[in-house]
């Protein structure tokens, strides 16, 4: 049986989500966890107590995954465009998907194409917006797989921390502050009801429990200069119980239109996107 023109770029895409897959089973384990170890920071005029989580680090090779992962999805598109030229005679090497820096360099990497590829290639490639200010996602392809042999590689993951609340009981000593610094909080009023500092954003209230207890979502501001892993602060010695877990957000470093989107979700939507590229060409191209 003769094999398929576009084998090659679907088997890659094929391997990189077997591997998002295992990424996400390693995050899972590593991240999603009953209870999570806490330190104790004292401050310098040791008045106040502030607890923190430790929470795990991301591991080298999770690391390693993710590049490998885009270094995979963004090949389909530079194979694919190398195969078509080679139907048509023309050169097999050379050829990239164009995300130039800014518009006048992907506009001079689209007119590189048209003198290569048919019309309707080109046409494909152009609906695909890998400009700049175009398909956020595609552009990530670029951001984290340009020139790597020249560059300084660049972490792919970013852990972001938020924590939900349950409840929390003082056996001892005093409350200073429930959630962050900066962030959202509340704190005990002189009747030592909790309450929400006048001029700050109120923490969210979750219904998530199957019994319908509510649980408090606090979230950092990390600009302000927050601690992500602070969640409590009470007088030196205090003695409490909490329920309060920690909220890992596992996205992509350095592309700010992603930092709320899961990494799994967002390699995920990278690959179905690679995916609907490669298939235009081969219902065009190879029906």
């Amino acid at each position: 049986m003769k094999p398929k023109p576009l084998v090659w770029p679907y088997r890659k895409i094929e391997w990189a989500n077997a591997e998002i897959k295992k990424l996400d089973a390693k995050i899972k384990r590593r991240f999603l966890r009953d209870s999570y170890a806490t330190r104790v920071r004292l401050n310098a005029e040791r008045t106040e107590e502030t607890h923190e989580f430790r929470p795990p680090s991301v591991t080298a090779d999770m690391q390693v995954s993710v590049k490998n992962v885009l270094q995979t999805l963004r090949e389909p598109l530079d194979n694919t465009l190398a195969i078509i030229s080679n139907k048509y005679g023309g050169k097999t090497t050379g050829l990239s998907f164009p995300f130039g820096e800014c518009m006048k360099k992907y506009r001079a990497e689209v007119d590189k194409l048209q003198k290569l590829l048919p019309k309707a290639a080109v046409e494909i490639v152009e609906q695909a917006q890998t400009y700049p200010g175009g398909n956020e996602h595609l552009r990530t392809l670029h951001y984290f797989t340009r020139d790597q042999r020249h560059r300084i590689p660049i972490d792919p993951i970013n852990i972001g921390t938020s924590y939900t609340m349950k409840s929390l009981g003082m056996y001892s000593g005093r409350l200073i502050r429930l959630g962050y610094r900066f962030g959202t909080q509340m704190i005990p009023d002189p009747a030592n009801n909790l309450v929400v500092p006048e001029g700050r954003p109120a923490p969210e209230f979750l219904m998530q429990d199957g019994n319908g207890q509510p649980r408090i979502l606090f979230r950092p501001d990390i600009a302000a200069g927050d601690n992500e892993m602070e969640f409590v602060a009470v007088t030196p010695g205090a003695k409490f119980k909490a329920d309060i877990k920690p909220t890992f957000d596992i996205t992509l470093a350095g592309i700010p239109a992603l930092k709320r989107e899961p990494i799994i979700i967002t390699l995920h939507q990278i690959s179905h996107l690679v995916e609907g590229i490669v298939l235009a060409f081969e219902k065009r191209f190879f029906p």
